[in-house]
């Protein structure tokens, strides 16, 4: 009998990127392609005490995130991933393509940026990688692929305040951070150029000052992953 493996897609970026919207398109694309697929969010809101923590920090009731340390408030999020990892691992086991809107990558790129010396930002990384990943940690799985999505900071700022207008939902503390967004952005670049199954689209058109439609980042994605689809 043939051992069925599938394969497990991240999508990450700063606020405002649009991952959910990229991570629904995705998933909707690999369905119409015949994939058997399965969506994650990650916090998993609602889910877990984990995660009641973590809303707790965002909404700032737990003092300001940006001065958090990153060494506390990581393993908190790799817990709330550590809660679905028997889920996502059964999955890939059974040939289902994962897509998740976030994942470790979000640690490293938001905690990251509060690091500013390279080098113990180098060591943070390392940390959280064995934190998550080994078997001295929570090892939960590790994607085969991330994608992170790039858009100037101060445009994916002003799309982060406009969904929060149209949803009425607060932007949280780090959403309304402009300076934390524009570290992290740098930050998530960094990874994604040392990160080898890192792959970055750029968000905007040419000249740099307009965001592509949806659709048209969906085709970027599409293209992206598509080489490591499972054989079907």
């Amino acid at each position: 009998m043939e051992f069925k493996r599938g394969r497990f897609f991240a999508i990450d970026g700063t606020d405002g990127t649009g991952k959910a919207t990229q991570t629904e398109l995705l998933v909707k694309k690999l369905v119409q392609k015949g994939y058997e697929t399965e969506r994650f969010s990650f916090p998993q809101y609602g889910e877990n005490i984990f995660e009641d923590t973590i809303a707790e920090i965002l909404d700032g009731s737990l003092g300001d995130p940006g001065k958090i340390s990153p060494y506390f408030l990581s393993p908190i999020y790799a817990a709330d991933r550590f809660k679905a990892a028997p889920k996502i691992r059964a999955e890939i086991s059974r040939g289902s393509v994962i897509v998740t809107d976030r994942y470790t990558s979000a640690s490293m790129g938001h905690q990251g940026s509060k690091i500013e010396d390279a080098v113990e930002r180098n060591k943070f990384f390392e940390w959280v990688r064995k934190m998550e990943f080994s078997e001295e940690g929570f090892n939960i799985p590790s994607p085969d692929l991330t994608i992170l999505l790039h858009i100037k900071p101060d445009v994916a700022y002003q799309l982060a305040k406009e969904r929060s207008e149209s949803t009425g939902k607060p932007m949280d503390r780090a959403e309304n951070d402009i300076k934390h967004q524009k570290r992290s952005a740098e930050t998530f670049l960094e990874l994604a150029r040392s990160e080898p199954t890192w792959r970055t689209i750029n968000c905007l058109n040419e000249t740099g000052d307009t965001i592509l439609s949806p659709q048209e980042i969906s085709d970027k994605v599409w293209e992206t992953v598509q080489p490591y689809l499972p054989r079907q």
